[in-house]
């Protein structure tokens, strides 16, 4: 006689899961942790008994951690602070790939220095670093210090010329006020065989010209200065015999 069999059959199926993940520094998945991009699987039986594997497809970024040295003076701007003392400073942020990054700044204040002097002298003029002052004033200068920051010397300068008047001696400016040049002119003849110089300084008392007396009249070219008061001296041997301002249009 005929017979019928029949089969009840069940199939299951493994699981096969796959993931994109980013992640700053290090990511945990399945048990492990991984610090570097890849892609990796990770194999096992799931509940209906099937072979399975899961994919993971990762992407590791990593912060941004910079550090630098710096030595300025005064004071220095970093990263929109302004530090004026020496140290370690830290600045936390998020870089671009969204990890936690943090930049460090060993910094090194160094200052200024200003120091003051106070001089006076009996001669017609001091010459202080190069530069020649005839006229009592306070006067700066910038130089630089060990720690190649400005150092301000401030001078205090009183000269006490005493002016020899000699009753001979006479003489006059012209034009006066002038456009480019003016002439010193000596109206008597008893000094044109002694030492004379002119001297000619601007309105802070620097020494801007000298001019040897060869005869009763000197041209004083001041072309090439800018308009102002300007003042002359005339020595006799070191003495100032006479003292006279000039104003150039």
């Amino acid at each position: 006689a005929d017979s019928v069999v029949t089969l009840h059959l069940t199939i299951n199926n493994g699981t096969f899961n796959s993931e994109e993940i980013t992640a700053c520094e290090s990511y945990d998945w399945k048990g492990e942790t991984y610090t570097t991009s890849g892609t990796y699987v990770y194999n096992y039986t799931n509940a209906n008994g099937c072979a399975s594997a899961d994919t993971l497809h990762l992407t590791i970024n990593v912060g941004t951690f910079n550090s630098e040295e710096i030595t300025a003076c005064e004071s220095y701007d970093w990263n929109g602070e302004t530090y004026t003392t020496s140290g370690t400073y830290v600045y936390n942020y998020t870089n671009a790939n969204g990890c936690a990054s943090a930049d460090t700044l060993h910094l090194t204040i160094n200052y200024s220095d200003t120091t003051e002097i106070t001089i006076t002298t009996h001669d017609s003029c001091y010459v202080w670093n190069t530069e020649t002052y005839c006229v009592s004033g306070v006067y700066t200068q910038v130089f630089e210090n060990i720690n190649n920051c400005d150092s301000v010397v401030i001078l205090n300068l009183t000269v006490n010329t005493n002016i020899t008047t000699h009753k001979n001696f006479s003489y006059d400016v012209y034009p006066n006020p002038f456009a480019e040049y003016t002439y010193f002119r000596i109206t008597n003849s008893d000094f044109l065989n002694d030492d004379l110089t002119i001297l000619i300084f601007d309105s802070r008392g620097k020494l801007l010209k000298q001019y040897p007396v060869l005869s009763n009249v000197t041209q004083l070219d001041m072309s090439q200065y800018a308009s102002g008061m300007y003042m002359i001296k005339v020595i006799n041997k070191q003495n100032v015999i006479a003292i006279e301002k000039i104003i150039k249009n």
